[in-house]
């Protein structure tokens, strides 16, 4: 019986190290969804941060990937536009943790639908206590792309003059 309830101890603190994780990863994004939001942009967060390709079509287009991983990638963490461009968004929070299946899935879905693949992660130190913002990149180019520090557009800053809502 001792046995028993260490083992199920065990594996509750398992489960609530990964919830405790889970949330700080929702957290994460939804600081971030605030932030966009702020800058201008209309953000969409994936239902469970997965968005993707149906796992039919999934295999079809990304054969080897589901070999290897026996399971849909999902790369699509938030959906983020400002009426001209549309951004994919995958975010994590080191760069390191971005598989490369991840990329390759998110340039696929993102050629697709005529958006822009983004990645990104937070700047700070490796405990996250120093926390300083966030880095941006297109997954193909690996060009840097500033989604924080947008310029309101001609439209938008009349609007603002005139006390409208754009």
């Amino acid at each position: 019986m001792t046995n028993t309830n260490n083992k199920r101890s065990k594996n509750t603190r398992k489960t609530m190290y990964k919830s405790h994780n889970k949330r700080k990863g929702s957290m994460r994004e939804q600081n971030l969804l605030t932030s966009l939001w702020d800058n201008g942009y209309v953000v969409f967060r994936m239902s469970l941060s997965a968005g993707g390709y149906p796992l039919r079509i999934f295999r079809e287009k990304f054969p080897t990937i589901y070999k290897r991983t026996q399971k849909n990638v999902k790369p699509i963490d938030l959906d983020v536009t400002d009426g001209k461009k549309r951004y994919f968004l995958q975010v994590s929070k080191y760069y390191d943790h971005i598989s490369s299946d991840e990329i390759t899935v998110l340039c696929g879905i993102a050629d697709d639908a005529g958006a822009i693949p983004v990645l990104g992660w937070m700047i700070g130190d490796k405990f996250g206590i120093n926390h300083s913002g966030w880095k941006f990149c297109e997954a193909d180019t690996k060009t840097e792309v500033d989604l924080l520090n947008r310029k309101p557009t001609k439209y938008e800053k009349f609007c603002q003059d005139e006390g409208l809502a754009p």
